[in-house]
């Protein structure tokens, strides 16, 4: 019903913004609930992982059939990492670019950060990582373990929390009222452990974090 209501409120309203995943766009404007062709500035943030998330043809989609007048547009593409499919877009879409690079210096990865590679069993994962946590500060510092999973997340927090450690769980099966407080805890130091799938892979300012465990490998190489 509140998605409903929002629609409407788009079709019957001149709006500033819109903030949109493109699968929810594209559901608007097949609906006949928004026009683009208004549509004066284009930001396409985390390029990247739209286009690893299989967004690719919903863009072109956009791009093309629902008069979104491009070469009219300021256009803007934000990523992390700028692989071949990202560059295609940037290429057929955006035309005329300019293309701005941090220096590598500032784009590597912090020299000061130490990386270990512990070779457990499944099974012994649960242990390894209280082991780990146990000799961790958690009274002065905090951690933060990303999971494959969802069902892992709450398979480790139950485990966690067994155990006397304070955790918080982050995936997208939570709604968003309760990310919210879920990340207010982790940063007031309620809770010393965030447990969390890739939604807190970027764009989180967390303090005091001096600790991160992969419970999993990575599927692709670049969010590790």
């Amino acid at each position: 019903m509140h998605l409903e209501k929002q629609m409407k409120n788009l079709s019957t309203k001149q709006i500033d913004f819109v903030i949109a995943c493109p699968g929810r766009l594209l559901d608007l404007l097949k609906r006949g609930k928004l026009n683009l062709t208004q549509c004066k500035y284009l930001v396409l943030d985390e390029a990247d992982r739209m286009m690893e998330m299989g967004f690719e043809l919903q863009l072109k989609e956009i791009f093309d059939d629902y008069g979104l007048k491009l070469r009219e547009a300021l256009v803007m593409m934000a990523s992390a990492t700028f692989p071949p499919k990202v560059m295609n877009i940037a290429r057929r879409y955006i035309g005329e670019h300019v293309f701005v690079q941090l220096p590598k210096e500032q784009n590597a990865t912090n020299k000061n950060i130490e990386q270990v590679i512990k070779n457990v069993t499944e099974q012994d994962k649960l242990r390894e990582i209280f082991t780990i946590l146990n000799a961790y500060d958690l009274e002065n510092n905090k951690a933060i373990i990303f999971c494959n999973r969802k069902v892992t997340c709450d398979t480790l927090q139950s485990y966690l929390s067994s155990n006397k450690i304070n955790t918080g769980v982050l995936h997208s099966d939570k709604a968003q009222i309760a990310r919210v407080g879920i990340i207010n805890e982790f940063i007031k130091g309620v809770s010393r452990v965030m447990i969390a799938t890739d939604v807190a892979a970027r764009g989180l300012d967390l303090p005091n974090v001096h600790l991160v465990i992969n419970h999993d490998m990575p599927e692709n190489i670049d969010d590790y």
